[in-house]
């Protein structure tokens, strides 16, 4: 991590608010590599990040098990911890199940989202609207997690909105479609300004077909994207 720059910011900001130092730890680091201010490949050393973090080597150790469980970071005998980097075939597979489990996800989503979700959703495509005008992809591209994450937590299926979740954490942290090919932001505005009508009126099945066809045109994108292409790193502050 060099001279753990990319920690320092992020601990300068943070709050300890969890319920343990392991915790903090695994929340501290997770929080930096779904941002990108730890990108895929960047080392991890225990001893940098215990002084950064002002605890023991013992329950950085300990987060980073965690992180390496959760496939967010590689720890290599004789080589150490490092954030782990997906391969073109493991994020490919990872695409494919999100396509098929986050049509269904919304459309079990459409009869509980409330007058309250509702509103926060349409507050959230302005803010991307925003983003757009803007030229701001970082910015959007967490508008745009945080819109879908709204809509699968109020599936009834927690196991499928957790296992969603971890899936755009394999994906999403690695590259920015928005970032690459900045036509989506437009079209996903668009697209998704259908899929609030359908929320909005409760209709599972029309919601769910919006958004396979979302999906589909989303990770197009990125199957269309060279391997060795990569978007700029998170600014302090901002989400990939």
């Amino acid at each position: 991590m060099g001279n753990g720059t990319e920690l320092q910011a992020l601990v300068a900001n943070t709050t300890y608010r969890a319920k343990t130092k392991t915790d903090y730890a695994y929340e501290t680091l997770r929080s930096a590599i779904l941002s990108n201010k730890l990108r895929p490949g960047t080392p991890l050393q225990v001893s940098e990040i215990a002084e950064h973090l002002g605890i023991s080597d013992i329950p950085v150790r300990e987060a980073l098990n965690r992180l390496s469980a959760q496939r967010l970071v590689k720890i290599e005998p004789h080589v150490g911890a490092y954030v782990a980097r997906p391969s073109r075939k493991e994020m490919e597979d990872c695409l494919q199940l999100r396509e098929l489990l986050e049509p269904w996800a919304t459309g079990l989503a459409a009869g509980h989202l409330d007058s309250g979700k509702i509103s926060e959703l349409r507050r959230m495509l302005d803010e991307m609207e925003s983003a757009f005008a803007e030229g701001d992809f970082l910015k959007f591209g967490s508008l745009n997690r945080d819109f879908h994450k709204e809509i699968y937590s109020a599936c009834p299926n927690r196991e499928a909105y957790r296992l969603i979740m971890n899936l755009w954490d394999l994906t999403e942290r690695c590259i920015t479609i928005f970032g690459l090919k900045p036509r989506r932001m437009e079209e996903s505005i668009s697209e998704h300004r259908v899929l609030l009508e359908a929320l909005e009126r409760g209709d599972g099945n029309t919601a769910a077909n919006l958004t396979r066809e979302h999906k589909k045109r989303s990770f197009a994108a990125y199957f269309e994207i060279p391997d060795n292409s990569e978007c700029p790193a998170a600014s302090e502050g901002e989400s990939a």
